[in-house]
């Protein structure tokens, strides 16, 4: 295990291949001893106060972090973007040392050259997608999903729809997913992220391993067999049991509902089954969730699960899904 003088000797860029490789590991490992890293957070309790312009210790060792981890993106210049950054290492680190890493997640603003991939799903069924590094993408319908062309080097996405990750695992290049407001890091796991842009709420389910997500506002730890939900107009998020840890139901394409709201459930069965939405009375559907995994049944037979609590009725007219009270 490396002291506090490795890392620190590893963030001068002084360490050697070897010692980087010891430092990786530690970081990702789940279950690896965090004194020395608190150590170095702990020395900034009293960050020289005597010198002027003297940069403290936790700036120097996020800042020598987020170099290590996120070194700019470089690509063809066909198009700048202002791409977000995480500003540390947090996504391997366990749920002790949160606190610390809710200052240390910044969001980092830096105007990069990079050409990106996008992969669209315009089917009705669930696609599955290989990535260059050997990751695999069960990407929802009518969702879409970009990344670098240099993505070995720099795995980083971007999410709009719904996806499950099942992630190769690279202790030196962590696997960061932007959804909406909340950024996702792991080095090797399986998740679900639902980040539909006409939600109200971003949702991310964790089936498997350890991952980092943050927000403009908070950091979360999330283990497995737990579901972070974000809710968009008011910042806030809470944490809930996933109770479906299946992971061949999202490879095979079914829809998850895990407490989702009634109305998004219903938003999300009518586009798979290629058909636009109108509730009526949408007030009485508030408050008012779902779970349940649905296996390709027939349109009718999913309303009828979905409805039946809450005591609505549907029908539909051409193109249109009508959902009224009974």
């Amino acid at each position: 295990m490396p002291d506090k003088n490795l890392i620190r000797k590893y963030l001068d860029g002084l360490a050697t291949e070897e010692e980087t490789r010891a430092v990786m590991a530690y970081l990702a490992a789940d279950d690896s001893d965090w004194q020395p890293l608190e150590a170095c957070f702990a020395e900034v309790a009293d960050p020289a106060p005597d010198v002027e312009g003297s940069v403290s210790l936790k700036e120097e060792v996020l800042s020598g972090l987020r170099q290590k981890l996120y070194p700019a993106v470089a690509g063809e210049p066909v198009r700048v973007y202002r791409w977000w950054r995480l500003a540390a290492a947090a996504a391997v680190l366990a749920a002790a040392v949160t606190t610390l890493l809710y200052y240390a997640h910044t969001r980092h603003d830096t105007e990069v050259a990079v050409v990106w991939k996008t992969l669209h799903n315009a089917d009705v069924h669930t696609r599955l997608g290989v990535l260059p590094d050997g990751s695999q993408v069960y990407l929802s319908p009518h969702s879409t999903l970009s990344y670098p062309t240099d993505f070995v080097q720099h795995r980083a996405l971007r999410l709009e729809g719904e996806a499950f990750f099942d992630v190769t695992r690279d202790d030196q290049h962590p696997f960061v997913v932007d959804a909406g407001p909340l950024s996702t890091q792991v080095l090797g796991t399986s998740f679900n992220i639902e980040a539909y842009g006409d939600e109200g709420t971003v949702r991310i389910s964790l089936v498997q391993g350890r991952v980092a997500v943050r927000s403009d506002t908070m950091v979360r730890v999330l283990k497995a067999g737990e579901v972070l939900t974000y809710v968009r107009n008011a910042k806030t998020i809470s944490m809930e049991e996933l109770k479906m840890t299946n992971v061949h139901d999202w490879e095979d394409g079914y829809m998850l509902f895990n407490e989702v709201p009634v109305a998004d459930a219903l938003g999300r069965i009518a586009k798979r089954y290629g058909l636009s939405l109108d509730i009526q009375d949408p007030d009485g559907l508030r408050g008012k969730h779902v779970t349940g995994v649905f296996k390709q049944q027939p349109l009718a037979q999913t309303l009828d699960i979905v409805l039946f609590i809450s005591r609505y009725k549907y029908r539909i007219k051409g193109n249109t899904l009508v959902v009224l009270p009974k």
